[in-house]
Parts: C-alpha cells; structure tokens; sequence
C-alpha cells in the first residue's frame, strides 16, 4: 500500500516535472509504459528511427489477390473501427469486393465504440453503433491478406506477438495526402471531440486513396 504523504507527493512531482520535461518527451513515456514489455525496445527503435527520417513501415504494395483487410490499433473502439467502416463504404462505393474487420491489441471483447467516435463517424456517413471490439488473435492475423496498422506501437507489439505475420502488415499512414502525410495516425483517446474528428478525416483520406490504389490495381 502507498503510504498517504507518498500520494500527496506525487501531483506535485508531475507538476514540477511538466516545468522541466517537454510535454512530447511525458507523452512517449506514457507509449512506453503502455507497450508490452517485449515489445517496447521495438518500439524505441521505431520512435528513433522515425526522428532520424528513416522510414518505418514503407511498404505500400497490396498484393492484387488480396481479398481480407484487416484494421488494428489499440482497443478497437476508435481508429480501427471507423478505418473498417469507411473502408467498407468506400469499397462498396467502387464496387470492390473484398472484407473488412477490425481489432485491439489492447481490446476489452464487447467493448461499444467511443461516443466521440461515433458521433464523428456520423459526420462521414459511416455508423458505429453496432460495432464491438475485438482482441486480436493469431487466427484474425492468419486469415487477413493485409494488415493496416495505426502508429509504432502497433507495428512494434505486432512484432512481438506476430513476427510470423510480418510481411502482411502496412501502415495505413502512408497513404495519407502529403498535406497530412505523417509515419503514424495518432490515438485520439487522450485528446478531446476535435483530436476525434481530425483522426477521422486522416483515416478518410487514407483509406480513400487505399480503395484508390485498388481500384487501379483490378482495373
């Protein structure tokens, strides 16, 4: 048990940290501790990387047979799900016929989709009321042709637990516009209704220029 004057203590330790550490350098600390233990030299290695301008996941090639897409990022109740329904929409839209699905990491099976989730989806014609998160498994990763990660922390856990899987995985950032272009789709989750609503016009632009390139590829 954490004695009472320790507890005391430590709002005051962060404060007096948030003066001297830069507010980036306290969020990759916070990635880090969420990172599966094995995964998170992985994940350093990515981050610097990433810093130095070298690519981390540059793979941008979708085999032309490829049927089943699957979308991950941490608890399936945000990114993930709207990247699979607006998948979904645009898919069908173009007249592709593939599947789509989506799953956590980090998901609580049965989990509904985050409010500011759905109230974003919404705003992009797409519904999340009747999604559930999914963990992933071995069997999700073994049955998708291609799997579309969201930032490093996903590329990096995948690694640990999937290493067999590796070649399947793209990160869905590289499709962005350059205008947004960036290596990662950031997690909304800490961040307020806005943070929400521009994860979903990323996610937009991205998966529109993955059924895009799709489309040219069937064409």
């Amino acid at each position: 048990m954490i004695p009472a004057a320790q507890k005391a203590e430590e709002p005051i330790i962060k404060r007096a940290l948030g003066r001297f550490v830069p507010q980036r350098i306290m969020e990759e600390q916070a990635i880090v501790r969420r990172t599966y233990p094995n995964a998170r030299a992985e994940y350093i290695k990515l981050r610097a990387f990433a810093m130095l301008g070298f690519p981390a996941n540059a793979r941008i090639h979708i085999p032309r047979d490829a049927q089943r897409f699957l979308f991950v990022c941490f608890g399936n109740i945000m990114r993930s799900p709207m990247a699979e329904a607006l998948f979904r929409k645009f898919t069908d839209q173009q007249h592709i016929a593939v599947t789509a699905a989506s799953a956590g990491l980090h998901a609580i099976d049965g989990t509904v989709a985050d409010p500011r989730a759905c109230s974003s989806a919404r705003e992009f014609g797409i519904s999340l009321t009747k999604h559930r998160a999914r963990l992933l498994t071995a069997e999700m990763m073994s049955q998708a042709d291609v799997v579309f990660i969201m930032d490093f922390q996903n590329q990096a856990e995948l690694k640990a637990r999937y290493p067999f899987f590796e070649e399947k995985v793209r990160s869905l950032a590289i499709f962005a516009d350059r205008r947004i272009s960036g290596r990662e789709i950031p997690d909304p989750y800490y961040g307020d209704s806005a943070a929400t609503r521009y994860c979903c016009t990323v996610l937009a632009n991205c998966v529109q220029n993955l059924v895009e390139k799709l489309e040219r590829t069937r064409s």
